[in-house]
């Protein structure tokens, strides 16, 4: 098994203190060099390099904190010119380092490079990871430092291959550095990089472990030939910037199950009417079976299998060489036939799953293959089948969730030079195979070729998928042999992490060495267990255990539209996500990291699209309401992007903002690499999820996000103290809405027109203003709710990027009128062609795929966070837990719980958790909350839904105490205590 430590960033009061996250770490690393295999370029080169460095550690006592400082230039991944981040010439791989010590992978980055929110210059950095290590290093023996390098030689001309570290003690005169005593292998010959897996120019990794030195990362190990001294290589030419998120999670996933798959046997022929037969599957199908005149009646079936058995009848039906297949067969065959045939001269058999009561081989094609025996026929012959000294075992791999991460297999072989087939995919073929190449178009599958005896191997670059196909095995597999290493953005320290749903086989690798934080030593992020929630409706509790699996275990350095095919960070998916993400942790790294970046003019494919922009000022308002002081600093940094990104420059005297198609931006000068700004308008996608929508100058749609996001920068400006900035975006989102009210809006229809003068009228027309606070008068909301529920009683006119739009719009009108509430959450848990629930149940998934079907996107991915909108829907509408003040010194808590008769959540935020519970039962709402220290909530709460509205007028009691009418308030449908709930445990509830 490959040995995992889960890695721990390490901050606080140090003897030798290293800069804080988000600060320069030149100075800090001034003792150590850049290195290299000496032969960078040209014949000889090679693109994997592994390095390593033995030493010996002092004795005495065992190191207060042991901290690696780390870095490695990331590919590109592009043909020159390249930009410096971002774009489709990103770093799209990861493991420009793969770090071992003493034989246990403890960390893999950087990662894409960082933009520094306290550099008013706006340079790029070089990300740098600084790693705990201290439970790995073995005081006053032999240590081992070894690294796995990735660099693609391609793209040398780009970026020079480099690699940095630097271990510290604290409190111990002890450092070692990169320089050249440390040893350098040219490894392509042991991973044999070969083509691509997809747009991202992952290479097919070939393994050799014929020439693999298996004790290479370990003390004392000699690692075979081919090691010389490292080379100096030239410095970084780029500021070294301490990274703002902790290390990457690694974690090590148990396979789920381990499938024998023989090969897919051929059919027998048909065969029917007699003492031996086989039929086909199909819906009418029956095999007839029937003894010959004057052979009596059936008295045994002495062979029967629905599945795949193989052989064929012999001797005219009085003997077979039939067998079953153990991966496919009916454990209840053999007493189905004989339950419908012995003791008759005739009979049928269906060949179908009915009668047998299971299906043994899920969307394989199956036969069913039967010898009877008559009262008066001869005896059975037997024949038996050969086995050969040469087999081979062929198994699906079922992982039982979406996996980040890569295969580790432990396997023996008789002899040298046996090859075995990897593939790795998200989803099955129809015949149970691992489908490859996958829908997005990416193909996993390597060619490994095995020693002879015991080995473990593993990919070095990640992957996304659920499944695995391992051909041609020497020897039989376990469950024991098969595992996945697992690399996630650091959400959470939780010990618990198999609490999440869908991943019950990740072992938390921390519970056994630590993460070396103590009191005086805390994390950046001081993370506590992930968010959980139980209702009383089980199907919304898989909906949001579903979510909130994806934004978990899907997420890297950046939140990216999904790192199964592009690994771009997209800005529509990258705040979901991160709303996803905040929603189940307080760590904000990932999401600092990807707001920074998403204000740059080059910063993914989609620059150029108007919604995108947009958006980007509702990330930074969520970045601050988490953070507080770090979310201010990127604002404060970026407020001029933040208003120019409002696109308010574009509205006109008519009061709507008016923006031709593909307009220029008119506010970004191009990048060095004469990238020009303009912008369309995505609406939703695939196209096909429009609803019609018919585009034009005054879009509904692109006036809607402007609405949200004058009055996102608005709020930034007034938590920044730029007063005149706070009062001029705010008067531009309210008038800019009451023009869209007036201008947009049909009340013959009550919905929004596609623009003005546009005679359509798509769901996308009203979600969005709905979304974003544009429909705030009772009766347009009474009539738009009733527009967007009746256009879509069987199934969703958007995408499942866009539900988050048009539930939030529906949560939004719910504050007022009720029934948009319950709208929302039957789509939240409906069973339907657009829903969650058919995403696990038709398609198997464990994270959000991109669409709601393959028909709707055929390349779509299986782990894409854009569609995971009940993971923060459900805590910020449903419970009605929201952030209102920076740092979550105040919030508000509105439930919407329609029909639930209990709900219970534990929310993790910046300063502690709030622990809520909800009940309702005939007139009664009853919450029950822990509010943290430092904290206050505004608490309001909607009638029962359970209530009679003609029972008398609501009482609110706090403590077991009525308040009196001075000390409550009407807000829309809801009753509030008009005083701040502080710091501590209240039971409020509400009696109608």
């Amino acid at each position: 098994m490959l040995a995992i430590a889960m890695a721990a960033l390490t901050v606080g009061q140090r003897a030798d203190p290293l800069p804080l996250p988000g600060e320069q770490l030149a100075a800090h690393l001034a003792g150590a060099s850049s290195i290299w295999h000496p032969v960078s370029e040209g014949q000889g080169a090679s693109n994997f390099v592994w390095l390593r460095k033995n030493f010996t550690l002092p004795g005495g006592p065992e190191p207060t904190v042991g901290t690696v400082t780390v870095t490695a230039t990331q590919s590109p991944l592009c043909r020159p010119p390249c930009e410096p981040h971002g774009g489709t010439s990103a770093p799209k791989l990861l493991g420009a380092y793969k770090l071992f010590i003493n034989g246990v992978l403890v960390g893999m980055g950087p990662g894409r490079n960082l933009e520094s929110a306290s550099d008013p210059a706006g340079t790029i950095s070089q990300a740098v990871d600084v790693i705990d290590v201290t439970r790995v290093l073995r005081t006053g023996q032999p240590n081992m430092i070894a690294v796995q390098c990735y660099n693609a030689l391609a793209y040398r001309t780009v970026v020079a291959p480099r690699f940095l570290l630097q271990l510290d003690l604290s409190g111990a005169p002890f450092t070692i550095v990169t320089d050249t005593s440390w040893e350098a292998l040219a490894a392509d010959h042991i991973h044999n990089p070969q083509g691509s897996t997809g747009s991202y120019a992952q290479p097919h990794e070939n393994l050799d472990a014929t020439v693999y030195p298996a004790d290479w990362d370990v003390p004392g190990g000699d690692g075979g030939s081919g090691w010389v001294a490292a080379a100096l290589q030239p410095d970084f030419n780029i500021p070294l910037l301490r990274k703002t998120a902790e290390p990457l999670a690694l974690l090590y996933r148990q396979a789920a199950a381990v499938i024998e798959m023989s090969p897919q046997p051929t059919p027998p022929p048909p065969t029917s009417g007699g003492l031996c037969g086989t039929v086909q599957e199909a819906e009418a199908a029956e095999l007839s079976l029937a003894c010959r005149a004057g052979s009596g009646l059936i008295k045994q079936v002495a062979f029967a299998s629905w599945g795949t058995p193989s052989g064929t009848c012999e001797d005219g039906g009085l003997a077979d060489n039939f067998t079953t297949a153990s991966a496919c067969n009916a454990p209840t065959s053999t007493a189905v036939v004989a339950k419908l045939c012995v003791g008759k001269n005739r009979c049928t058999v269906p060949a179908n799953n009915a009668p047998f009561g299971v299906d043994p081989c899920h969307k394989v094609h199956k036969w069913l293959s039967v010898r009877i025996v008559c009262s008066n026929a001869p005896s059975h012959v037997s024949l038996t089948q050969t086995i050969t000294a040469n087999q081979t075992y062929n198994y699906l791999i079922d992982f039982g969730s979406e996996v980040q991460g890569g295969i580790n297999l432990t396997v023996a072989s008789p002899r040298s030079g046996v090859a075995i087939t990897i593939k790795l995919g998200e989803s099955l073929n129809p015949d149970g195979t691992v489908k490859v190449p996958m829908y997005t178009g990416n193909t996993f599958e390597d060619t490994w070729t095995l020693r002879e005896g015991n080995q473990t191997l593993f990919q070095h670059e990640y992957m996304e998928f659920r499944w695995g196909e391992i051909t041609g095995l020497p020897q039989p597999l376990s469950v024991a042999d098969v595992g996945a290493w697992v690399v996630r953005a650091p959400l959470t320290n939780d010990l618990a992490t198999r609490d999440l749903v869908g991943d019950p086989h990740s072992t938390p690798f921390q519970t056994l060495f630590g993460s070396g934080h103590t009191a005086s030593n805390p994390p950046l992020w001081p993370v506590t267990k992930l968010a959980v929630i139980q209702s009383s409706d089980s199907t919304l509790n898989l909906v949001f255990n579903l979510t909130r699996y994806t934004v978990v275990t899907v997420g890297l350095d950046l939140n990216t539209d999904s790192n199964t095919r592009q690994r771009d960070l997209c800005h529509i998916d990258a705040y979901i996500a991160a709303l996803g993400q905040w929603s189940v942790s307080n760590a904000s790294g990932v999401q600092y990291s990807t707001a920074a970046d998403a204000l740059q003019p080059d910063s993914n494919i989609w620059a150029s699209s108007a919604d995108f922009k947009m958006v980007t000022p509702l990330l930074v308002q969520e970045m601050i309401l988490a953070t507080g002081e770090p979310g201010l600093k990127i604002a404060a940094k970026y407020f001029q992007q933040l208003k120019d990104f409002t696109l308010s420059h574009f509205i006109q005297p008519s009061g709507l903002l008016l923006k031709p198609k593909n307009a220029p931006c008119g506010f970004i000068t191009p990048t060095p690499q004469g990238l020009a700004c303009s912008l369309s308008n995505l609406i939703d996608w695939p196209s096909s999820t429009r609803d019609g929508y018919v585009d034009s100058p005054t879009s509904a749609v692109i006036n809607a996000y402007a609405v949200g996001a004058t009055e996102a920068v608005g709020n930034i400006a007034g938590w920044l103290n730029q007063t005149s900035d706070a009062e001029h975006f705010a008067n531009i989102s309210t008038s800019l809405a009451n023009h869209m009210r007036s201008q947009l809006y049909d009340p013959s229809i009550g919905a929004f027109s596609d623009g003005l003068g546009i005679n359509h009228s798509s769901v996308h027309a009203s979600l969005f203003p709905a979304a974003n606070g544009v429909v705030n008068v009772l009766s347009m909301q009474e009539a738009v709710t009733s527009f967007l529920n009746n256009t879509q009683t069987s199934q969703l006119k958007c995408s499942c990027m866009a539900a988050f739009w048009l539930l939030q719009g529906l949560y939004k009108m719910g504050l007022d009128y009720a029934p948009a509430a319950d709208v929302a959450y039957r789509f939240l848990a409906a069973d339907s062609p657009t829903s969650w629930v058919r995403m696990m149940r038709e398609f198997n998934a464990t994270a959000t795929m991109e669409a709601w079907s393959p028909s709707e996107k055929p390349n779509l991915s299986f782990s894409h966070p854009w569609c995971a909108a009940p993971n923060s829907i459900i805590p910020r509408w449903i419970l009605g837990v929201r952030p209102r003040s920076p740092a979550w010194a105040t919030f508000d808590v509105y439930p919407q719980i329609s029909g639930l008769e209990f709900v219970h959540a534990a929310l993790p935020v910046a300063r502690g958790t709030i622990d809520l519970t909800l009940t309702q039962q005939l007139a009664k709402m009853s919450l029950n909350l822990t509010v943290p220290n430092g904290s206050s909530a505004s608490v309001c709460l909607p009638a029962s839904a359970y209530a009679d509205p003609t029972h008398g007028p609501a009482q609110f009691f706090v403590n077991g105490t009525m308040l009196p009418s001075a000390e409550i308030e009407t807000r829309g449908r809801f009753l509030c205590g008009i005083k701040p709930f502080g710091a501590g445990v209240w039971t409020v509830y509400r009696i109608n």
